[in-house]
């Protein structure tokens, strides 16, 4: 009911009280676990997008700023909200996960890579998303150097993802991107499910021209 959604939504974008919105928080967390509610929360008339993107790149708290990212990458795994999420010319969520991934070293950082993750599932995500002046790829290449936890195998997922399409396979073999430094750091510095998943997914995507 987006009679019940907005208030919370109010609280979490204009309460001066942190308890108040880290309850708020905490609330529609809740509510974005079903995926019957991820469309609603995303629509524009509920506004909570808005308010988690601010909160996402100005927030002090990282908490908050936390949870914020969590309910975005909760509403990120519905179909319908990855193809408007995933289009740069109509969202700023992508540039927004994109300032947390670097950002950010904690908790917040781990649920903007898995938002990153879902979006680069969609077939009409794989294109767009990776455009030069986006900067995703070389993101994604800091941050699976950079992060030693759940971010980096995220962010390796999103790599395999991006390498079904054919035209992304070369553009993220070029040198200066970083992409296949990144991915050779992974190789030879990890060994849980990062590294086996470069051998085994990754590797075999960028090698073999699917579409």
């Amino acid at each position: 009911d987006v009679g019940v959604l907005i208030p919370l939504v109010q609280c979490l974008g204009q309460s001066k009280i942190m308890n108040t919105k880290m309850a708020a928080c905490a609330g529609i967390s809740c509510i974005a676990c079903a995926s019957e509610n991820e469309e609603i929360l995303a629509s524009e008339d509920v506004g909570l997008v808005k308010v988690l993107l601010v909160l996402m790149r100005n927030e002090k708290n990282v908490d908050l700023r936390a949870g914020a990212c969590s309910i975005l990458s909760n509403l990120a795994l519905s179909p319908f909200n990855k193809v408007h999420f995933g289009d740069p010319s109509a969202s700023m969520v992508v540039q927004t996960l994109i300032v947390v991934m670097l950002e950010d070293f904690g908790d917040a950082r781990t649920h903007a890579s898995a938002a990153i993750k879902s979006l680069t599932v969609s077939p009409i995500n794989k294109p767009r998303m990776i455009k030069s002046e986006l900067g995703l790829l070389n993101c994604l290449a800091k941050v699976i150097r950079r992060d030693r936890g759940t971010a980096r195998q995220y962010c390796c997922s999103a790599i395999s993802n991006l390498a079904v399409c054919v035209d992304n396979k070369i553009i993220m073999g070029r040198s200066d991107l970083g992409i296949i430094k990144g991915l050779q750091d992974v190789i030879t510095e990890d060994f849980g499910e990062s590294r086996m998943l470069v051998l085994h997914s990754v590797t075999w995507q960028l090698q073999h021209k699917t579409n």
